[in-house]
């Protein structure tokens, strides 16, 4: 079994991520398209997000090599650092790769494993991947047809082979029988021609 990616995924773990956030905190998050609204809750993340290059054995998420890099520990400077606009833009369905780290920190704060764990025990059905029917069929009619029209010229092929092929053979035979050479059967009124006595002049008196 697959689950989903791109931006059914991230979109319907936000909307658990949020709900599970209002009731534990009491704070309403507003979803609009003001990134301002999301900050709380990506500080709120970020707090999972920044230790995930420590805990991949623990919670079954990929690794992520560590920040050796920052220069200030500040909100939102680090790397693995979850702002109010990734949110706001992964939540309206405008990313369609969400960051991996944001992702295994919704996995982690909703089921307690990252996504890789999630994959080994699925907990949730609606993130399951279900192909959609219509386009199964039509996918399908598709196929059927593609394979009609094919069979199809495969059997004028071989109907123009056929015919083809007898053309030629009468017209050989046609040649052969043009070409055939027969004794020549000479008419009636030729023969009675020929016919009678004949007077042969022989200059030699041997021959008389």
């Amino acid at each position: 079994m697959k689950i989903k990616t791109g931006k059914d995924e991230i979109t319907y773990l936000l909307t658990l991520v949020f709900q599970k956030y209002e009731t534990e905190t009491g704070k309403e998050v507003i979803r609009n398209t003001n990134r301002k609204n999301y900050e709380e809750i990506g500080k709120f993340l970020s707090i999972i997000s920044n230790q995930l290059p420590y805990t991949h054995v623990e919670l079954q998420h990929e690794y992520y090599p560590e920040d050796r890099n920052f220069k200030t520990l500040e909100y939102p400077y680090l790397k693995y650092d979850i702002t109010g606009g990734q949110i706001k833009d992964a939540y309206n369905g405008l990313v369609s790769k969400p960051r991996s780290f944001l992702l295994d920190a919704c996995y982690i704060y909703l089921f307690g494993v990252g996504r890789l764990g999630f994959e080994k025990d699925i907990k949730d059905d609606n993130l399951l991947f279900v192909e959609n029917t219509d386009e199964v069929i039509k996918k399908g009619h598709r196929n059927q047809n593609m394979w009609y029209g094919l069979s199809s010229i495969f059997v004028l092929i071989i109907l123009f082979s056929s015919f083809n092929w007898w053309k030629v053979s009468k017209n050989l035979q046609t040649i052969k029988s043009d070409l055939a050479i027969t004794p020549y059967q000479p008419s009636p009124s030729e023969i009675k021609y020929i016919e009678g006595l004949w007077m042969v002049y022989i200059g030699s008196p041997q021959a008389r």
